[in-house]
């Protein structure tokens, strides 16, 4: 009898055994449900929701940058280039001194500029800051027109004064496109140059009064663009057009959403893709977080590192080569373009600016340091062509001269980019600093074709400085703020960048986004079992979840997966 209790009771233990793990399992999982509604399948339905509007906002908000940039280039041809430099006197020195003067005013507002990014005032003081560089750019054009008639040369030269202030417009969406990577900036600004370009066109062919109003409104459209990128909601429609909550209320989405728009920039504060109260712009960007480089300015010394001086100076001896060319190119370019001087003399720099940025990015792709052996060369070619071969009176080796600037000034900025997360500097105070080199070369270089008996003499100051610019490119660090890290550092480095961007891609969970920088670094399980105070189990499952979302089965594949982001 006690044999048959006993058989049965061992009979029925597995039955009564998985019954009450059943029954365990599940009320630990409505449990974890409750404390996480983000836990299981309704997480995953979430994390593919907001990736998806995360993408589309990032995405709109690129686009409406690209029409932005398009508007203030299209307003930048019609004002240097096209109808409106022809409505005042104009000669060869009033253009010398016009262009002397822009210049100058160039590089005090963008020395303005990167005062504001290393203050950080509030969003109301930097918005009143650009909105005052707008109505300089108005102010550029309505002074022009009123100049119509006026045989002075100085009412001219303040209205380009005012147009170099203006100019500085551009570094809003520079600093914006500059967070979304390399091939971000590339494709980006071509699309700005070929629609600036059509735009240009179209007002061009408008008479002389509606040249004026389309440039005024050019300048404004391109204002409200940023501003209204900036304002795209965090939801869209397919979220219920619910807009995010900010601060506390947001959770930990808002944390993730934070995390990610500080990956950019390096630091708390930051000009990343995603800003205060879920807005995709870097400009309106507050103090989110705790970070000391987010509560108090650089010191001078902090500020000498952060500046990488000797690309800066490349930069300006570039752009010396081509502001001394720049008088006679314009100038020649207009007077020998016919009834179409217009669209030549905006089409030809639009074109070269294509050109270099082309150049620019697949040369940075195999190797940085060619571009400077293929740019130079062709400065040197442009301050070597004789005045009587040039077909455009000088034209010609201007654009030539423009290609190999622009194609500098724009690896420079590729190398920014990446420095951006991995060196943790600002973007705005880097981007302001290098208009200020680009325009301090071309106002040095322009005020030497005034005061140079010769153009021999000009040509030979233009080699020299091209010369020196060459030496130093050769002399750089294989370290350093804007070198190409060996192995060793690229592979530090990646764990750090590429990470954000898996996580923004593939819309990862702060916490699943900690334990794929720890993974992604090489660490092992254990190692982030301790680190963050969580069981195996758990790491177990956060990891799946990483490989399902990421579509990849094993590290391998994953790092493979992360060193193929950009």
């Amino acid at each position: 009898m006690l044999e048959s209790i006993a058989f049965s009771e061992r009979r029925s233990f597995p039955a009564a055994e998985a019954g009450r793990t059943a029954r365990r399992t599940k009320t630990e999982r409505e449990t974890r449900n409750r404390a996480f509604p983000l836990s299981g399948t309704r997480f995953k339905e979430k994390a593919l929701r907001n990736h998806a509007c995360d993408a589309s906002r990032v995405r709109g908000a690129r686009l409406l940058s690209m029409f932005g940039l398009a508007c203030y280039i299209a307003w930048s041809f019609l004002f240097w280039n096209g109808p409106l430099l022809m409505i005042g006197p104009w000669d060869a020195a009033g253009a010398s001194v016009a262009f002397v003067v822009q210049g100058i005013a160039t590089v005090v507002a963008s020395v303005l500029i990167a005062g504001i990014a290393l203050r950080s005032p509030s969003a109301f003081l930097r918005f009143a800051a650009f909105a005052l560089f707008c109505g300089l750019s108005i102010s550029a054009v309505v002074l022009l027109a009123l100049s119509r008639g006026d045989e002075s040369v100085q009412q001219l030269s303040i209205a380009f004064a005012l147009s170099g202030a203006g100019s500085t417009l551009r570094l809003l969406w520079e600093e914006r496109i500059s967070l979304g990577g390399v091939r971000t900036v590339a494709l980006t600004v071509t699309a700005a140059y070929v629609l600036g370009y059509v735009l240009f066109v179209a007002c061009a062919l408008l008479a002389s009064e509606a040249v004026i109003a389309a440039s005024i409104v050019l300048s404004i459209a391109g204002m409200l663009l940023f501003f209204a990128a900036d304002s795209i909601p965090k939801r869209s429609k397919g979220d219920g057009g619910r807009a995010k909550p900010s601060g506390k209320e947001a959770g930990p989405d808002a944390a993730q959403c934070s995390a990610l728009g500080s990956a950019a920039h390096g630091d708390a504060n930051a000009s990343g893709v995603l800003g205060r109260n879920g807005r995709a712009g870097a400009f309106f960007a507050r103090d989110i977080g705790t970070s000391p480089v987010a509560t108090r300015p650089p010191s001078l010394k902090e500020l000498a590192k952060q500046l990488p001086a000797t690309h800066l100076v490349i930069v300006a001896l570039a752009f010396f080569g081509y502001g001394a060319m720049r008088t006679t190119g314009v100038i020649g370019g207009y007077a020998t373009g016919g009834v179409l001087s217009s669209a030549l003399s905006a089409g030809v720099p639009a074109l070269a600016s294509l050109v270099a940025v082309l150049l620019a990015y697949c040369l940075h792709q195999k190797n940085a340091s060619l571009t400077f052996y293929v740019a130079f060369p062709l400065m040197v070619i442009a301050a070597l062509i004789p005045p009587e071969l040039d077909p455009f009176s000088g034209g010609a080796a201007f654009c030539i001269a423009l290609v190999g600037s622009e194609t500098i000034k724009y690896v420079v900025w590729f190398m920014l980019v990446r420095s951006f997360a991995q060196d943790q500097v600002s973007a705005l105070f880097i981007l302001a600093m290098l208009r200020c080199a680009q325009w301090l070369g071309s106002v040095a270089g322009q005020s030497a074709s005034l005061i140079a008996p010769t153009g021999q003499t000009l040509s030979i100051v233009v080699l020299l400085a091209l010369m020196m610019a060459l030496l130093l490119a050769v002399g750089l660090p294989s370290r350093g703020f804007f070198s190409t890290p060996d192995a060793s550092v690229q592979d530090r480095a990646k764990p750090r960048d590429h990470v954000a961007l898996a996580v923004r891609r593939y819309g990862l969970t702060p916490r699943e986004a900690e334990i794929l920088g720890y993974w992604a670094g090489g660490y092992s399980s254990p190692y982030i079992e301790k680190k963050l105070f969580i069981s195996k189990s758990t790491v177990k499952t956060h990891l799946g979840h990483i490989y399902e979302k990421t579509k990849t089965s094993n590290r391998q594949s994953l790092l493979e997966l992360l060193e193929s982001l950009e």
